[in-house]
């Protein structure tokens, strides 16, 4: 089950599609052996992307970046490399959704 955090990941990854008229694919999300036991692809908020297949992969990480925002973070891992892909995920630290606060409402 992806958590939320990788629900927006998968919009921002149909958007960026869109924005730069090329399919992207997912090539992990829960799947795979990742760096531990806290890695956010075991917790649903990683993915990564192919970009053996893309035209401009630094294009495509710069749009999505531009469509994740600042609670996630992007960038082309193993670069250079046959398995070279973009990773992406929430922001380390970072909790998402953010927690919401309101001051409660006081009437006279």
């Amino acid at each position: 089950n992806l958590a939320p955090g990788g629900i927006a990941l998968l919009s921002a990854v149909d958007l960026t599609a869109k924005e730069i008229g090329h399919d992207l694919t997912v090539t992990s999300a829960l799947d795979g052996t990742h760096s531990g036991s806290n890695d956010p692809h075991l917790r649903g908020d990683a993915l990564d992307i192919r970009t053996k297949d893309l035209p401009n992969p630094q294009h495509a990480l710069e749009t999505l970046q531009v469509q994740l925002g600042p609670l996630f973070f992007a960038w082309i891992e193993n670069e250079g490399e046959d398995n070279a892909h973009i990773h992406c995920q929430v922001r380390k630290n970072t909790v998402y959704p953010p927690l919401v606060t309101t001051d409660p409402i006081v009437t006279a």
